[in-house]
């Protein structure tokens, strides 16, 4: 208690010393943690309920409408949670009628689609009809508005209940169409579609479909880079390989899977699945004892689990349990499992009903297993695996075959054998289809060599008949000549031999010395390549390490700030903070894009404008545009652009927009035809005195910005009627420019 109260009075001080908008996100994200708790500790409920209506008040004394949404969000996706859509819904229908009312039909859709999502996933059948109502609103507003990422996840949530409902050819169907939507876009929800597609048709048993699209999921997710999110993929791909059969690989996923999981951590529900499956398939390789304790190490983490992670865990421990025969054990976990049936979905009791059958069935107690058995034949299609379903129909037959229901039985072998089959044929179709190809090559070889061997023959028979017409008009003579010939011919044949033999010999010698020399070019080439790879690892790391070091420095300036009190010295702080914070950006641009030379200005210049109007409070009262083409630029040119544009948005908040005065800023990026670039920054504010001359100033902030063009070789100029515009023309540095500039 004492810890939980410190680290509550910690965050209460760390909020006095926040901007409004900074005591929003911190009482959100509180908020957020304190429900997450309150699964494994109900006590925590009210603290988050208590910390959401907080956050509501804080952000509707912003004036910004985003803090006003989120909070409202938060609050309606509280009471979903825990199954009160009375409670919930009005918090989104508030949202949504606000957008209604302004016309923001993609604010509007954006609503639905976070009303639809506020349930919890694990739900099944409960408020099926509201979510699929919600989403569909949203899929249609955001086609209506162009938001084809939008459009995408709405399908794809409208998918998975479809799937949930036993609708899985609708929901494959669904899925295609998102996959077709996302492909173009590139977007990295794509990995989502192929997994739910992987997982339907494993279901359906259709292993190489399955197969297919997990392997594009575990492509999908490598190429974002996000390590956080390879363990569960690789845990899917090993459950896959199990239900195929092939258990040697299934077990090195899953070990690829662990691996991952303890260097990057993960959440509980995660790590229990894992130790799941690895253990499973360690029992079946006859690693009993390795696969018990991988299995008690997560159990000794005493990890706040949910009902659902509780039941995997103890079934974890029932596989091992029943590999080693210790049913009393397993019986006991199996028990208290099925007793947290009530608390969970009904498709996730099925598990437990299965691994009873097969203990009663192992203890020969075929009365027990019977019932557990039909419960499982009896489920809505698509809840129980193929593979599984085949091997409850095998348990089945054994089962009637004891009791001596013989007709029952051979149903149920019948219906084991047909599963079986399709699964086969499923999973064996591309090697088939392999063999077919292998076989019609191998085909053509040989009837290629056939013709190649019927014109030899032929040819020497011709050769055969000159031969005898030849000697029978020469006569004696001529074989008497043919034979010294033949003679001669036969030493040089002999001749010939040795020569060639001793070539062959040099021959040889020279391709062991080729291979020699190509493996150790392969070696230098590779040694190469992994120097590349560790140097392009060094460039971000150095990237990473400056954008931290820059990162605190501009903590340090707030740091500073909170213990000055002249306004002056505090605004020259915060634009000292605005600086570094405009070159930390560049880094961490850098960084994280897989180019290490040249900067995405579209986004940089996003941030900056984001940065300095959250900086200067002002995101209510001036609209910052970017509206900047896809340019690309060096960083030894971004860097000085970078902060010209700082200084200019600083100018143009401190001094355009008196009195909160509404209004504008427009930052523009655009290639010219010609060779060069065209910087533009327009506001709509009170525009400068007449008897300003912005070349003639000696403020900190012209200074930079003429120092900034200058160091660029750009020709600026200002103007402007009711506002103030810039102009900043500039070209690309050239390589012999910006190799004299590093050196510098």
């Amino acid at each position: 208690m004492y810890v939980k109260q410190g680290a509550n009075q910690q965050a209460r001080t760390l909020m006095k010393s926040l901007s409004d908008t900074g005591r929003v996100k911190l009482v959100l994200a509180w908020g957020q943690y304190k429900q997450a708790l309150s699964h494994s500790q109900p006590a925590e409920q009210d603290s988050a309920l208590a910390l959401f209506r907080e956050a509501r008040q804080l952000g509707s004394a912003t004036g910004q409408v985003k803090w006003r949404d989120e909070s409202l969000y938060a609050l309606g996706s509280f009471f979903l949670t825990f199954d009160d859509l009375a409670k919930g819904e009005p918090y989104f229908q508030q949202v949504v009628r606000a957008k209604q009312r302004q016309g923001d039909k993609k604010g509007e859709a954006q609503a639905w689609f976070r009303f639809g999502a506020g349930f919890p996933d694990n739900m099944t059948g409960k408020f099926t009809a509201e979510r699929l109502r919600y989403f569909e609103r949203a899929q249609a507003l955001a086609r209506q508005t162009n938001d084809r990422s939008l459009a995408a996840l709405s399908l794809m949530r409208i998918a998975f209940i479809h799937n949930g409902a036993g609708e899985q050819d609708r929901a494959i169907k669904e899925l295609l169409t998102v996959v077709a939507m996302q492909e173009p876009i590139r977007s990295p929800d794509i990995c989502i579609s192929y997994e739910a597609l992987s997982d339907i048709y494993q279901y359906k048993g259709d292993y190489d479909k399955a197969l297919f699209y997990l392997l594009k999921t575990i492509k999908s997710v490598e190429a974002t880079g996000e390590q956080q999110n390879l363990p569960y993929v690789y845990l899917q791909l090993g459950g896959m390989y199990r239900q195929v059969n092939e258990n040697d690989k299934s077990v090195a996923a899953l070990q690829k899977a662990y691996a991952i999981a303890q260097r990057t951590g993960q959440p509980p529900r995660t790590q229990v699945l894992i130790a799941h499956g690895l253990s499973f398939g360690l029992c079946e390789q006859g690693k009993k004892q390795e696969a018990l304790a991988i299995v008690q190490a997560v159990v000794r983490k005493n990890l706040p689990l949910d009902p659902e992670a509780k039941k995997i865990l103890l079934e974890a421990q029932v596989d091992c349990y029943l590999a080693m025969k210790q049913y009393k054990r397993a019986e006991k976990c199996l028990l208290e499992s099925y007793a947290l049936n009530d608390k969970v979905p009904a498709n996730h009791t099925l598990p437990t009903s299965r691994l009873l059958g097969q203990l009663y069935i192992a203890t020969k107690q075929y009365g027990k297993a019977k019932p557990y058995l039909d419960e499982l034949l009896a489920a809505k299609r698509g809840l129980v695996p193929a593979k599984t379903l085949a091997n409850v129909h095998a348990y089945a037959f054994l089962v009637d075959s004891a009791q001596g229901n013989y007709l029952g039985a051979i149903a149920h072998f019948r219906r084991y054998k047909t599963l079986d089959d399709s699964i086969f044929d499923a999973t064996k179709s591309r090697q088939v289809e392999e063999l077919q190809v292998q076989y019609q090559t191998e085909q053509k070889e040989q009837n290629i060599a056939l013709l190649t061997k019927q014109t030899q023959v032929q040819q020497a028979r011709i050769q055969k008949r000159e031969f005898q017409r030849n000697a029978f008009l020469a006569g004696a003579v001529l074989l008497a000549l043919l034979l010294c010939v033949s003679y001669n011919r036969y030493r040089l044949k002999q001749r010939s031999n040795q020569l060639l033999e001793v070539k062959q010999q040099e021959l040889e010698a020279q391709q062991q010395e080729i291979n020699r020399k190509n493996q150790a070019l392969e070696h230098v080439v590779g040694e190469k390549n992994e120097l590349l790879v560790e140097k392009e690892w060094m460039l971000k790391e150095i990237h990473h390490r400056v954008k931290n070091n820059l990162q605190v420095i501009s903590s340090l300036l707030n740091s500073q700030s909170s213990y000055l009190h002249d306004s002056s010295a505090l605004d020259a702080l915060r634009e000292g903070q605005n600086r570094v914070q405009a070159m930390a950006l560049i880094h961490q641009k850098l960084y994280q894009s897989d180019n290490m030379a040249r900067v995405d200005m579209q986004g940089y210049l996003r941030e900056i404008v984001d940065n300095l109007l959250e900086s200067f409070d002002r995101c209510g009262t001036v609209q910052g545009r970017v509206e900047a083409s896809a340019v690309e630029l060096e960083v030894a040119l971004a860097t000085p652009l970078g902060l010209l544009i700082n200084e200019a948005v600083t100018n143009s908040l401190k001094h355009a927009f008196p009195n909160n005065r509404c209004g504008t800023i427009t930052v523009g990026l655009a290639k010219l035809e010609s060779r060069g670039y065209l910087l533009t920054i327009v506001d709509d504010g009170v525009g400068l005195p007449s008897d300003f001359d912005p070349t003639k100033s000696r403020s900190l902030g012209l200074t930079i910005i003429q120092g900034m063009s200058r160091q660029i070789h750009g020709t600026l100029s200002f103007g402007g009627t009711g506002g103030v515009t810039l102009h900043l023309q500039f070209e690309g540095i050239r390589k012999d420019a910006q190799t004299a500039a590093v050196a510098a």
